[in-house]
């Protein structure tokens, strides 16, 4: 198992019709990095911020 794997995937909407799987924090990163500059918030940057860290490129 990857170490940034989540032990079982998230889904989220992403638009109108369409869920996403979110399995691990690249998955996660790559997520909020697509996310509308216009609707980002602390929430965001919070999430952003513990994740970037978590992940060796």
């Amino acid at each position: 198992m990857n170490a940034t794997a989540f032990s079982s995937p998230i889904f989220v909407k992403n638009g109108a019709y369409m869920v996403q799987e979110i399995a691990d924090l690249v998955d996660a990163i790559g997520f909020l990095e697509e996310w509308p500059e216009d609707r980002r918030n602390l929430i965001h940057e919070t999430a952003s911020k513990s994740g970037s860290g978590k992940v060796q490129v």
